[in-house]
């Protein structure tokens, strides 16, 4: 496929699905045997259709009016590399990290990399780093401080 093509089943899925919600454009964009690649935790899990589906309808619940952005879309051969800015109210229960958060009225402004590869016209690999300690500092969800913690 072109780097034109990539680029657009890349966008596809972050603004068809995540931000209007249309969940059926992940089985459009993304591989069943999709497979997400995180710089923390286990390494790699499976990411199917399924998977992003329910991740992106957590996501949405919490935050009803989440926007991501796509601020830049760079293609190196099958990869696309996106620079995805993420803004919105926390208006709904949020699950982060093994946290139940509810819904504070706060808002979160983090951004997120991505690195998808393409295949076939879907995402079959995803890299992402994410900031979830930002998140939760946003939200005004973190432990106080201890005094010294880091002397």
């Amino acid at each position: 496929m072109s780097a034109a093509e990539n680029k657009a089943v890349v966008r596809r899925l972050l603004e068809e699905a995540w931000n209007r919600g249309r969940l059926g454009a992940v089985a459009e964009c993304l591989a069943e045997d999709a497979v997400l690649h995180l710089p923390a935790g286990p390494g790699s899990v499976p990411f199917g259709p399924a998977v992003q589906a329910d991740v992106i309808a957590a996501w949405r619940t919490a935050f009803p009016d989440l926007r991501r952005a796509v601020a830049d879309l760079l293609v190196d051969g099958d990869k696309v590399i996106a620079n995805v800015p993420l803004t919105g109210p926390h208006a709904g229960v949020l699950a982060l990290g093994g946290r139940t958060i509810e819904p504070t009225g706060k808002s979160i402004h983090v951004r997120e990399l991505l690195i998808c590869q393409v295949a076939d016209g879907k995402i079959v690999e995803l890299w992402a780093t994410f900031d979830r300690l930002a998140v939760l500092e946003q939200l005004d969800r973190l432990p106080p401080a201890t005094p010294g913690a880091l002397a």
